[in-house]
């Protein structure tokens, strides 16, 4: 089941459960990574990539907690996949900033690319420590501050794992935001 909130005039925010690599209908899909792999990316140009101008790709050595890069994946459904390397939550310093800037980032590069939709992964404590809590309110926190200044997107989603997760996103989502119940 899906919950779906008014973000502006011209967008919403989504809150479902469900597999990111699985949403063939959304432009771009976040994962979140908790180390730092070596992986291929396209970089970003002014525009999104077309058959006459084709993304050029290089190889990212590294990646630091808070950055967020145009990716490949797979599993991914969606056209378009944007890796953040996540902080874990006390030995990244500052966690809540670095955490800020991977949504910052991550809706950075859906506009550049001009995407209509984006979905992000259920961040959850797992792995890095952060209260479930605490990730949905900053999330949340970052797409009001953020869907002002969208100019291409019209649909922000959060896929969770559980029904626990979707109930925490669904109460921070209604406290967060305020007006959106």
């Amino acid at each position: 089941m899906k919950t779906i909130y008014p973000l502006s005039s011209t967008s919403t925010l989504e809150i479902a459960s469900g597999d990111i690599f699985n949403q063939d209908d959304l432009d771009a899909a976040v994962i979140f990574l908790n180390s730092r792999p070596q992986f291929v990316v396209e970089a970003l140009s002014a525009g999104p990539s077309s058959k006459t101008n084709p993304p050029k790709t290089s190889l990212i050595p590294e990646i630091f907690p808070g950055q967020a890069v145009l990716s490949t994946h797979l599993k991914a459904k969606s056209p378009m996949v944007i890796a953040c390397l996540t902080p874990v939550f006390g030995i990244d310093l500052p966690s809540q900033e670095l955490l800020e800037n991977c949504y910052r980032n991550a809706i950075s590069i859906a506009e550049i690319q001009k995407a209509k939709s984006i979905g992000f992964s259920g961040l959850s404590g797992k792995g890095f420590y952060y209260p479930t809590e605490n990730v949905a309110e900053t999330a949340l926190r970052m797409i009001r501050e953020l869907a002002p200044a969208f100019h291409s997107l019209r649909t922000v989603r959060f896929l969770l794992p559980d029904s626990s997760h979707l109930q925490i996103y669904r109460e921070t989502c209604n406290h967060t935001l305020g007006l959106m119940t």
